[in-house]
């Protein structure tokens, strides 16, 4: 139990050094609210890069691949000021390596979960959300912070473009704060309806992804 805690601690910190795993770095949103009874569902896959980790060796470099993603996600708006997200993500480790005097590599895989609502600054423009996040590891976690300041600027019911300026905070033995930053598109033949959202994100790992949104309950939500 001690060692699966200790191995879940190293990947999350590793990466500060020259990272082993990557941490959730996607959004894959806008800066609008669910209204009242709306019903948001998202599903996401990406896959994460960063540089070459290796204990007593140079540094590298080169990038490798260090985890693939799934995610669902839904969002659901209690009111029009108020609203609940849930996410769970699967973190399939790519990147063998050897734990020091560890001779076998390990492959693994983390389960994230995180709790959210998202709070308005400027009406569909502008959004703050601050998710409390839990990782996973084989029933040892590792607890998470992930600020996200959402800006969105929508050119037509087709097509948006959003930033997401950051902050990945985790909680264990300490506190480790790392700056990131992501940007992605909205694209859709009607963006309150549904989106096909490709993204792209840095934190010192980088990661690709992208996430299929779709809004229920609208005819509810209309009258």
């Amino acid at each position: 139990m001690r060692r699966s805690f200790f191995v879940l601690f190293l990947f999350l910190a590793a990466f500060l050094i020259q990272g082993c795993v990557a941490p959730l770095n996607s959004v894959f949103e806008n800066a609008t609210l669910p209204s009242k009874h709306e019903l948001q569902v998202k599903a996401s896959a990406s896959t994460y890069y960063g540089p070459q980790f290796d204990f007593g060796e140079e540094d590298s470099k080169s990038l490798i691949h260090y985890n693939d993603n799934i995610g669902i996600a839904l969002r659901f708006g209690f009111t029009d000021k108020f609203n609940l997200g849930f996410r769970y993500e699967h973190l399939f480790i790519r990147n063998e390596f050897e734990l020091f005097d560890e001779t076998e590599p390990y492959t693994g895989k983390l389960n994230y979960y995180e709790l959210s609502s998202k709070i308005n600054l400027k009406e569909d423009k502008m959004a703050l959300d601050i998710p409390l996040g839990l990782y996973d590891y084989e029933g040892e976690f590792i607890l998470a912070l992930d600020p996200r300041y959402i800006v969105t600027f929508r050119r037509s019911q087709n097509f948006e473009i959003n930033l997401f300026p950051k902050i990945h905070i985790f909680m264990c033995d300490g506190i480790q704060i790392i700056p990131a930053i992501g940007a992605g598109l909205g694209l859709s033949s009607d963006l309150d309806k549904w989106a096909f959202r490709p993204e792209i994100g840095l934190d010192g790992n980088l990661f690709f992804g992208a996430g299929f949104t779709v809004n229920l309950n609208k005819r509810a939500v209309d009258q």
